[in-house]
């Protein structure tokens, strides 16, 4: 099964005590990278709290393997907050806080790819690769939101193969 990161995320979004979105509180924003924040502008004016908002571009890498090349694709998301001043002690505190709400969206991610690992069924987690998660801090978006954005990589199943049938033969 492939990794469904879109609803995979929205799930957590919606389950997570500190988001808890839904179409009334839209918490849960994709974006197309740092500067593609469209949906998340769309809802701004109303946004306050924490927010998660994920990258549906792709982006990733190929890994070599003795016989073949191996997809790895990188999956990236945020948690944000609203700031309304630029007082550092307070942006520290907002971004402790975003830690702590990665830590526990980290450890659904480790605990569902166990789950997959032992039932092979579910999310698509098998092949994630905690030692690939990386974090930093980000911001501001949208003028007043902080954050920090994790990034982390799950490698998909089977091979990158070559094949005649995918080519015209020149005669």
């Amino acid at each position: 099964m492939a990794f469904d990161y879109i609803d995979y995320m929205r799930d957590v979004a919606e389950r997570l005590k500190e988001i808890q979105h839904s179409e009334a509180e839209k918490r849960f924003h994709r974006i197309s990278g740092i500067f593609g924040l469209e949906e998340m502008l769309s809802n701004i004016i109303n946004m306050e709290g924490f927010q998660v908002m994920v990258n549906d571009t792709l982006e990733g890498r190929f890994i070599s393997t003795d016989s073949a090349l191996i997809d790895n694709p990188s999956f990236i998301f945020y948690v944000i907050h609203d700031l309304e001043t630029n007082d550092f002690d307070t942006r520290e505190i907002t971004l402790g806080l975003c830690r702590e709400i990665i830590k526990k969206i980290i450890s659904k991610i480790y605990h569902d790819k166990e789950t997959d690992s032992r039932n092979q069924t579910t999310y698509g987690l098998n092949y994630f690769r905690p030692e690939t998660l990386r974090y930093t801090t980000v911001g501001p978006f949208g003028s007043k939101f902080y954050g920090i954005q994790v990034t982390f990589n799950i490698f998909e199943k089977g091979y990158v193969v070559y094949s005649d049938n995918d080519w015209i033969i020149e005669s």
